[in-house]
């Protein structure tokens, strides 16, 4: 069972024949005014009947979703804007004194660049197979490169006057909004009227700052998701003191299994003799619950934020509407430790400790949920997704232990919305969607990619499950209040200590040459191919057989892709929604764009179509 929330088309020809109508009746119009931008026009109609013909070969089932098809849709878009621009010269004889718009013409030249890598993507996925995954992580060096490295005023006409053109028009206005103000941060306050009022300015630099976004960009970002005005104030806002629960959490943590950077599987501590150091004794997490029957169901959710940020507090503006609807089913929000502060497999260690808790049977779930849950449903968008689907391969190898089988209560449903399943770099059509995709750009994906994984000479056999967890101070060494109060005003401190150099540029890894970019890229590829890294990779899908599935995705996300490799590689129920018009994190817009609150509320039926009817 699918959802397809966009338009269908009954064939490519009807998608082609829609292109072509539009073009050709444009082209005489055009001609005169702007000859470069027709050559590039058809430049780009020709690719789209090269492209309209692969992109069935990856459908799942009659669902016309994967990154090639995104690509058309993108292009179908762009013609779209020519003819809104240009539409008025139709039976217009005098062309003295018409404008020339240059930015759609760098639009037209970025695409043509981004064609020849999809072209040359297809020519290796046809050589192996017809995965939506490169062959090697090779291409990756010799493809994604050529985009990160493209002339700055290519790059910027994706973020000036036509930023987010792909998109609905509230998702558009919430990416301008963004876009200006992330420029102005990097550009200084001095140029605040420059940024918001010259579009090719802003867009100039932004292209700058996102080139070279590192971690601590990432960061700062984070910092501002955490503000009281987003997590305290708007939620207060829309929903007032309810739902009636929304109490923090500390879940004591257990010892017997553990996860190590080079292991890839989860292993027992009296296997190996291995005592199993822990820093934190416990995981802080946030349980939200409205009054009503709990029918002994529980949704386990862990947020998203690329791994580097992101808090259930900065997640409250949907997981209280869920909530409130929910009527008594708890929402448990696990608060694990971000990167960089604790590289993997740290986060989904701790993720693994509350779900054990949760599962145990101790008098103390009870004393804190009222029950013992029987029917639990796991969600987490983006890098949530990620680390929830994680957590089911590792309790199901917990489970299938070939010296201690534990007998696991495994989750019924999981429910992923915009999910990276692939991290090993291996690129694939909708990847290449991150160059030009304001909210998660090639950047800052890989930089979250560069916090998130440990380095490979920390792969060792003596590698404990808490390699990188933070200093000497333990999360609970404080009382909560306390620490609260001096986690806040680091934040802070270290907010102001970064501010000033927001927009000074630092070279990125992934900006290095060639011959020292892939190496690298290949050492990494020993460590992200670990499937509780790239779940995709899992190597025993047939086991999760009687769990279900659900795919959130959208048209115009870079992880469009890995979500249909998925489905297409999960043994049992499995659907796949895909939006479109939103761009990745809309669950957190929901509150200022309908489009968003729909694709919201598609999450919240999936949830509730998980939970069982009394």
């Amino acid at each position: 069972m699918s959802v397809k929330l966009h338009e269908k088309y009954d064939s490519y020809q009807d998608f082609i024949g829609e292109l072509d109508a539009m073009l050709d009746e444009l082209y005489p119009y055009i001609v005169e005014v702007h000859p470069k931008l027709t050559t590039n026009l058809k430049q780009l109609q020709k690719g789209a009947h090269s492209i309209a013909i692969w992109a069935v070969d990856y459908d799942h089932g009659t669902l016309q979703a994967n990154g090639y098809w995104s690509a058309l849709r993108i292009g179908l878009n762009l013609a779209r804007l020519v003819e809104s621009k240009y539409q008025h010269l139709r039976g217009t004889k005098d062309i003295s004194g018409i404008e020339i718009d240059h930015t759609l013409l760098l639009l037209t030249d970025y695409f043509a660049v981004a064609l020849d890598v999809l072209q040359r993507l297809r020519d290796d996925s046809v050589a192996n197979g017809l995965e939506l995954q490169a062959s090697s992580v090779s291409y990756f060096t010799e493809l994604f490169t050529v985009l990160l490295t493209l002339d700055e005023s290519l790059v910027a006409s994706m973020y000036g006057k036509y930023c987010g053109f792909w998109l609905c028009p509230g998702s558009r206005n919430i990416m301008i909004t963004c876009v200006t103000a992330f420029s102005v941060l990097s550009d200084g306050f001095s140029s605040i009227f420059k940024c918001i009022f010259n579009s090719e300015y802003r867009g100039k630099v932004l292209a700058k700052l996102i080139k070279s976004a590192d971690i601590s960009f990432l960061k700062k970002l984070g910092f501002l998701m955490e503000l009281p005005v987003y997590t305290s104030l708007l939620p207060y806002l829309l929903y007032g003191n309810s739902p009636q629960v929304r109490r923090q959490l500390r879940i004591e943590r257990q010892n017997e299994w553990y996860l190590s950077i080079c292991n890839k599987k989860v292993s027992r501590s009296v296997d190996h003799r291995h005592h199993v150091y822990r820093k934190s004794k416990y995981v802080r997490c946030k349980l939200i619950r409205a009054q009503g029957p709990h029918r002994q169901s529980l949704v386990f959710h862990c947020h998203g934020g690329g791994f580097v940020m992101g808090s259930p507090e900065s997640n409250e503006v949907y997981l209280r509407d869920w909530a409130n609807r929910l009527q008594g089913v708890p929402i448990l929000s696990v608060d694990y430790t971000v990167s960089p502060q604790a590289k993997f497999p740290t986060a989904l260690q701790e993720i693994l400790d509350v779900y054990l808790w949760l599962t145990s049977r101790r008098h103390q779930v009870k004393e804190t949920l009222g029950f013992h849950p029987k029917h639990i449903v796991l969600v987490g968008d983006s890098a949530g997704g990620n680390l929830i689907t994680a957590l089911c391969m590792v309790l199901n190898d917990i489970r299938n232990h070939k010296h201690h089988r534990l007998h696991v209560l495994m989750p019924k449903s999981v429910i992923c919305v915009y999910t990276p399943f692939n991290l090993t770099l291996k690129l694939s059509p909708s990847m290449i969607l991150a160059s030009c995709d304001g909210f998660i750009s090639a950047g800052v994906m890989l930089s979250c990619f560069e916090a998130y994984l440990p380095e490979v000479s920390q792969c060792t056999e003596n590698t404990c499950s808490d390699y990188g967890l933070l200093g000497k101070l333990s999360f609970f060494a404080f009382e909560d209040y306390r620490f609260q109060v001096y986690e806040t005003v680091k934040r802070v401190l270290e907010f102001l200590k970064g501010f000033a150099e927001f927009g000074k540029l630092r070279k990125s890894w992934y900006l290095e040459e060639k011959s020292v970019l892939k190496p690298k890229v290949e050492r990494l590829y020993e460590i992200t191919s670990n499937p509780y890294i790239s779940p995709l990779y899992y190597d025993d899908f047939e086991s999760l057989s009687n769990i279900d599935l659900h795919l959130i995705a959208l048209h115009f996300d870079p992880f469009l892709d890995d979500n249909i490799s998925m489905a297409r590689n999960w043994k049992g129920n499995v659907t796949v929604d895909v939006l479109d018009g939103l761009q990745h994190g809309f669950l957190n817009i929901m509150p200022f764009v309908k489009e968003a609150k729909d694709g919201c509320d598609l999450c919240f039926q999936r949830i509730v179509e998980s939970l069982p009817d009394n």
